[in-house]
């Protein structure tokens, strides 16, 4: 039977409405593609060292310099000046911390950095103890803030108070507890570790330490570049090459000796200068390489003897920092003796940017 004589008046309607609609409706669009996720940030790859040079007044920035040769970038830029500055990398290279130290009175400051962006946000002090950081108070000084493992950023400090016996026993007091301090060990200070947790900062160690060794030794435990701290590396110099190198090169302390930094290129000695029979060595001037049996000077070093400095080698590339009065650093091609980078004017030790550990 046809439709449209026996169906009623408003079915035929509908009908035909809905064949007008099929008819004249648009095709259906395909599905618009996912839209693709920005790949994350590399890592800042590939030899180099890094340095902090003065931008201007209070002004300070944190430069990359790629070897053996490239121009230099800025990493990070911030409102403080060198002198009372250091940072350090996170364990996947991506990220940076830099810890602001003014001198005499004000508020110690640090900022995270992004190394994708070259942006910095600054961290708060939230869980800290009161008073951390305030330099004109009697709280507690950050000494170092770096990252973990986990790459999560980790605050060592230590009291400025010495012990006191208000109580009739010499001691330090902290949060209501009293830590006893023997009458020789009037040194005495405590040293905390906080790790941030992205909104706070949580206590997780806190340590009564005996002397200005112990607090070295506690900022190694939390430090992944020893080079900043080390100061005497490499080997002790063979008999033979310490005579020789004496009879070249006399040296102006008593006590001391040679040393021998082994890189692809040959040996690199340096004297490992120590004043008194029961004192520290430091490394120092002069610095020589052996080449077709003469003792050479690195080139451009002219510092006169028992001048500090500071030695690192990575692969073939040794960075020689230059401390003192007039502190500057220089990257030297071991295989080549070439000086490939020399930087003048320097307050914080220049150091290998460190290839990432963990993705």
């Amino acid at each position: 039977m046809h439709l449209f004589r026996t169906s009623p008046p408003w079915l035929v309607m509908a009908v035909l409405w809905m064949g007008h609609e099929a008819n004249s409706a648009p095709p259906s669009k395909a599905p618009a593609p996912a839209t693709a996720q920005a790949p994350e940030p590399a890592a800042l790859t590939g030899p180099a060292f890094a340095y902090l040079k003065s931008a201007g007044d209070h002004r300070c920035a944190w430069i990359r310099q790629p070897l053996p040769s490239g121009p230099s970038a800025t990493v990070f830029s911030f409102d403080a000046d060198c002198a009372q500055s250091v940072f350090f990398w996170s364990p996947n290279g991506k990220e940076g911390v830099v810890l602001d130290w003014p001198l005499g009175e004000g508020q110690q400051r640090i900022w995270k950095v992004d190394f994708a962006t070259k942006t910095g946000k600054a961290v708060e002090f939230k869980g800290l103890p009161t008073g951390t950081g305030q330099l004109a108070s009697d709280g507690f000084r950050i000494f170092q803030v770096n990252f973990d493992v986990q790459g999560r950023l980790v605050a060592l400090m230590s009291s400025s108070e010495k012990p006191e016996d208000d109580t009739g026993e010499l001691g330090i007091t902290f949060e209501g507890k009293r830590y006893p301090v023997a009458e020789n060990e009037r040194w005495r200070r405590l040293c905390l570790a906080y790790r941030w947790d992205g909104t706070e900062w949580k206590r997780v160690e806190l340590k009564v330490l005996g002397s200005p060794a112990d607090l070295d030794t506690v900022r190694s435990m939390y430090d992944p570049s020893p080079s900043r701290t080390e100061s005497i590396v490499g080997e002790a110099a063979t008999k033979e090459q310490a005579k020789r190198l004496t009879a070249a090169v006399r040296p102006t302390d008593k006590f001391g000796k040679w040393m021998a930094l082994t890189t692809p290129g040959g040996p690199l000695l340096y004297r490992a200068r120590q004043e008194d029979a029961d004192g520290s060595a430091t490394a120092s001037t002069p610095v020589r390489w052996e080449q077709e049996g003469k003792w050479v000077a690195p080139e451009g070093m002219t510092q006169p003897a028992s001048t500090d400095i500071a030695l690192q080698l990575s692969d073939a590339f040794v960075l020689i920092n230059v401390l003192g009065e007039k502190p500057s650093a220089s990257v030297f091609d071991s295989q080549t003796k070439k000086n490939l980078h020399s930087v003048e004017g320097l307050h914080e030790r220049a150091l290998f940017w460190p290839a990432p550990i963990m993705p």
